[in-house]
């Protein structure tokens, strides 16, 4: 079946080399039609790029070898607060990565069992779990608990528990996977792990430098079974940072990584974030951190702590890929205590704008395309944001979502035309 698939898919890439230019230069919003708001600034939502026209070169590199071979995987993080953790803004851009070319899909990636933590749990993917498990965040201080990339664990010390991640598949894609990477906490202290479904395994990887074992299976599962158990007297708990769920098709890998609450200095505090995120290898890194950080009466924030943050999780990022590209989201507007329009947003911007030419980086300005100072409230009236003055609805964190994609295939666009003017020319 998935042999028919392949053959299926590579007839699809055919056609859409021919078409695909055309089709892009048909599209007056690249390439989906927007729903229309006189209070959105449409003309604003390009990308920025301080650092330099070739910044985005990397990740269009990567996706023509999926348009034009059908090759590789693209592996996509974004991180960052609230906005992340519902994983509506990010499942909506995850949904059109992995449909725009067609036969072209990708993994689910690395997701956390929010729920377990007892907060809230993106709706497309369910965690049912045995055992009490106590749960740790990066937004709590002093806590002496080790985090990684999700800024998130939880523990248990109940042997014989388990857990189970299944798709609710009602309007959500059921992802399919045949190799499972969990993140866990290592040492002689720490319970055994396995995959529960009989029959599947066919190998097991344990990587101590970047703190995972991988289950290598012989099918494709579409929910995954794991049981924590002890298997010597040493052992006391086992600690779960998150999972990846991932498979050899060819598509984008979408890792969303999202806490309520945090600010830039919650994941400086992800001591193994470093290790984790060279596990994952990123593409593209999507930072969406900041509307925490400025949440603060006037004046009171801290700007240069805030990019040096941002320097501190660029350099990790960079370290486990050098070519990696990063995109900056500027904070949407807000209110501060719901009383006061948030200046900070406009510190925000230029910051992000200075970080991308620091370090080479492009800037998706949120902000500016949103409408500004004070523009939240006519979000409200529409339905597409929250009336706290903070947080979207779903149709709102749609459409952003929806913006922020054609943002980006905007200058593809413009590379693949050029590829196109290229091989045009007589030789």
């Amino acid at each position: 079946m998935r042999g028919l698939k392949i053959k299926y898919r590579t007839l699809l890439w055919g056609l859409l080399v021919l078409c695909l230019p055309g089709f892009l230069a048909a599209q007056a919003d690249y390439p989906y039609v927007l729903e229309q708001y006189d209070f959105i600034h449409y003309e604003k939502n390009h990308l920025i790029f301080p650092g330099g026209e070739d910044a985005l070169d990397p990740l269009f590199a990567k996706m023509d070898r999926l348009l034009f071979e059908g090759k590789g995987q693209i592996n996509v993080v974004h991180i960052g607060g609230s906005h992340i953790q519902a994983d509506m803004w990010s499942d909506r851009f995850r949904q059109r990565l992995q449909t725009f070319f067609p036969g072209i899909r990708g993994a689910r990636g690395l997701l956390f069992p929010f729920k377990m933590a007892k907060t809230n749990n993106p709706y497309n993917y369910f965690p049912e779990w045995t055992g009490n498990w106590s749960a740790c965040k990066n937004i709590q201080r002093n806590t002496g608990c080790t985090l990684g990339l999700t800024g998130m664990s939880v523990t248990t010390q109940d042997s014989l528990a388990t857990l189970r991640i299944s798709f609710r598949g009602d309007g959500y894609p059921q992802y399919e996977c045949n190799r499972i990477r969990v993140f866990h906490e290592m040492g002689a202290k720490t319970f055994s792990l396995r995959v529960s479904t009989p029959g599947v395994v066919a190998r097991v990887r344990r990587n101590e430098g970047l703190g995972y074992t991988e289950f290598l299976l012989d099918s494709y599962l579409t929910a995954v079974d794991l049981e924590f158990f002890k298997t010597d007297a040493q052992q006391t708990h086992f600690t779960l940072y998150g999972l990846s769920l991932e498979n050899d098709d060819p598509g984008f890998v979408y890792h969303a990584i999202g806490v309520n609450g945090a600010a830039t200095a919650s994941y400086r505090r992800c001591k193994l974030f470093p290790q984790h995120i060279e596990a994952v290898n990123p593409d593209l890194v999507i930072f969406s951190i900041g509307i925490n950080d400025a949440h603060t009466r006037a004046g009171e924030f801290d700007q240069a702590s805030f990019e040096r943050n941002y320097d501190t999780l660029v350099d990790w990022v960079r370290r486990a890929n050098p070519n990696a590209v990063i995109l900056f989201t500027t904070n949407n507007d807000s209110y501060y205590r719901r009383k006061y329009p948030n200046r900070n947003a406009e510190h925000v911007r230029k910051i992000m704008l200075r970080l991308a030419q620091k370090h080479h980086a492009v800037v998706w300005d949120l902000y500016g395309v949103m409408g500004g100072l004070g523009s939240v409230r006519k979000w409200i009236a529409a339905g597409l944001a929250n009336k706290d003055k903070i947080h979207m609805l779903k149709p709102g964190y749609v459409l952003l979502a929806d913006m922020m994609f054609n943002a980006l295939m905007e200058p593809y666009d413009i590379h693949l035309k050029s590829l196109h003017q290229t091989d045009s020319r007589p030789h």
